[in-house]
C-alpha cells in the first residue's frame, strides 16, 4: 500500500549486473528488492536466479534478502536446493510479525505461524547452522495479552538470530488506522519484555561459535575496526583487508557478534 505495486526487473538483466559487478572484483552480490521471494519473470524465480549467477566463475558470496512466508512457501524444496550451493549464504530473513494467528489475519497477512514454522524447520533441517532473522511487530491494534504471550513463545521455540522489533505506529489511510489503539504504555512495556527476551536468545545462539574456524570474507569497516562473514553470514570482528577471504577461529563471542583471530 505504501510503496505500490510490485515490479521485477528482466531475469537476464539482473545476471547480467551479477556478472559485471564479479568480473570488477565484488566478493559480495546482495539480493535486494521489497519481498525477493515474489520475484516471477516469465517463468524465473528467486531460486532460478540464485542458480545462474552462482555458476559464474570467481569465489564469492551472494546474500539473499527479505522474503514473505507467503512467498517462500511456494517455492520452498528448489529456495533450499538453490541456498545448497557453497557462494550462497546460509542466511534467512523470514518476516512472522507476529506469533498469534488471529493478529496475522488482522494484519491480513497471507500466511500462518504454521506455514512460518515449517519453512525453517526444513532450512534449519539441511542448514543446521543457518542464520535466521525475522521482523516482530508489538501492539498491533487487535494484538490481546494471550495473543502477545504467544508471540513470545513463538520467539523462544525457534530462537531466532536476529529480530528486528518494531513497536506498532498507525498509517494515514490504512484499516488498522481506523482500529481502537492500544495504550502506549502497553506497547512499550510489550517492547521491553520482547527485547530482553532477543537480547538472551542472540547471546545464547553465539554461544555455539566458540572455538569455531573456518574461512571467512572480510566485507565492512566500521570504527571499531574490520567486520567479516562467514558462509551463515555471521559478523566476526578480525583483522585484515576489505575483500580478503581469511582463516579464523572464534575466540570471543558477545550478543551482536563474534571475535575472530
Amino acid at each position: 500500500f505504501a510503496r505500490g505495486k510490485l515490479q521485477c526487473f528482466p531475469f537476464n538483466d539482473i545476471v547480467d549486473e551479477a556478472k559485471r559487478l564479479i568480473k570488477n572484483g565484488c566478493k559480495e552480490i546482495h539480493l535486494t528488492s521489497q519481498d525477493n521471494a515474489s520475484y516471477n519473470f516469465e517463468g524465473k524465480n528467486l531460486s532460478s536466479i540464485l542458480k545462474e549467477i552462482t555458476k559464474l566463475e570467481k569465489k564469492f558470496f551472494v546474500r539473499v534478502g527479505m522474503m514473505n512466508p507467503s512467498h517462500v512457501k511456494i517455492i520452498l524444496d528448489e529456495l533450499i536446493d538453490a541456498y545448497k550451493n557453497e557462494k550462497v549464504f546460509k542466511f534467512l530473513h523470514l518476516p512472522v510479525q507476529s506469533g498469534s494467528d488471529r493478529v496475522l489475519k488482522s494484519m491480513r497477512r497471507n500466511y500462518s505461524v504454521k506455514d512460518f514454522k515449517k519453512i525453517i524447520k526444513k532450512f534449519k533441517k539441511e542448514f543446521p547452522l543457518l542464520t535466521l532473522s525475522t521482523d516482530v511487530i508489538v501492539g498491533f491494534p487487535s494484538e490481546k495479552e494471550r495473543d502477545f504471550k504467544k508471540t513470545v513463545e513463538l520467539i523462544e521455540e525457534i530462537k531466532p538470530d536476529v529480530v528486528n522489533l518494531s513497536k506498532f505506529e498507525k498509517r494515514p489511510g490504512t484499516l488498522a488506522a481506523k482500529m481502537k489503539q492500544l495504550p502506549r504504555e502497553v506497547i512499550n512495556e510489550r517492547s521491553r519484555k520482547v527485547s530482553k527476551i532477543i537480547e538472551r536468545t542472540k547471546l545464547e545462539n553465539n554461544k555455539k561459535w566458540l572455538d569455531w574456524e573456518g574461512e571467512v570474507l572480510i566485507d565492512e569497516k566500521t570504527k571499531k575496526g574490520k567486520i567479516g562473514r562467514n558462509f551463515a553470514y555471521k559478523p566476526i570482528a578480525v583483522e585484515g583487508k576489505l575483500g580478503n577471504f581469511k582463516k579464523i577461529k572464534i575466540i570471543e563471542v558477545k550478543p551482536t557478534y563474534l571475535v575472530g583471530k
